[in-house]
């Protein structure tokens, strides 16, 4: 029942490098998010502190739909009539809201020595750029800190913890889990006492489906003998015999 122990390190659990890459990824997009926030509030702001005001009307919403594989993607221009010092402008918005109707009026921006230089105020859509960017990005930290605590967990228990050898009984398959086209599965251990005739069931955590883990063969699992739902089953081991 008892095995030898083995050492720990990180690459030895493949399992563990899709959340970090995923984590890593989440942060950069959201880092991109933030910083294309903070910019384009800034050159708001800028344009505000230059700018005079005037009440244009909507005057045309042009609909376009493009499509990208299965994607249909759908475009919105809308133009707006106004007038500034008895000249009357028509120009493309550059922006779009699902309130928006031909015939409603809108307040919109210009650049005095430019009119035809127009912009709305609408500050809320760069905030939800950049709240949305720092959500991303702890997000990404989440799932960084979380699979550096489970990694701690693990090789707390490979150095502290009793090695015990299971056999695998049973291995099933998350059909809702699949990544990069590779199914995520759980095996399903068994530790028999041969002094008290006991069997423990021991499940892994959810990893990538292999065809090393075959019911039948051997595993090593570490378990805290204070807690005994503290366990890591260690599918490296995998019919690996002491």
């Amino acid at each position: 029942m008892f095995a030898n122990k083995s050492t720990y390190s990180f690459s030895d659990n493949d399992s563990k490098l899709v959340p970090v890459v995923m984590g890593i990824v989440a942060i950069l997009l959201g880092l991109i998010m933030v910083f294309f926030g903070v910019i384009m509030r800034s050159s708001l702001i800028d344009f505000e502190n230059n700018a005079e005001t005037v009440v244009a009307t909507i005057t045309n919403i042009i609909t376009t739909r493009e499509r990208h594989g299965d994607d249909v993607q759908t475009n919105h221009d809308v133009f707006v009539r106004y007038t500034v010092e008895d000249i009357v402008y028509e120009q493309e918005l550059g922006y779009y809201s699902s309130n928006m109707f031909v015939g409603n009026t809108i307040e919109i921006m210009y650049k005095p020595e430019n009119p035809m230089h127009i912009q709305v105020n609408d500050p809320m859509m760069y905030n939800i750029l950049f709240v949305i960017g720092f959500f991303v990005v702890l997000i990404g930290m989440c799932i960084i800190i979380y699979v550096i605590v489970v990694v701690s967990k693990h090789k707390r228990l490979i150095n502290n913890g009793t090695c015990l050898q299971g056999i695998i009984v049973d291995i099933q398959t998350n059909k809702l889990m699949r990544v990069n086209d590779v199914e995520y599965i759980v095996v399903v251990c068994e530790v028999s006492d041969t002094h008290t005739g006991n069997t423990v069931t021991y499940y892994s955590e959810q990893t990538p489906a292999d065809t090393r883990y075959k019911i039948g063969n051997t595993v090593n699992i570490y378990i805290d003998l204070q807690n005994s739902d503290n366990y890591y089953v260690d599918l490296k081991s995998v019919g690996v015999t002491n």
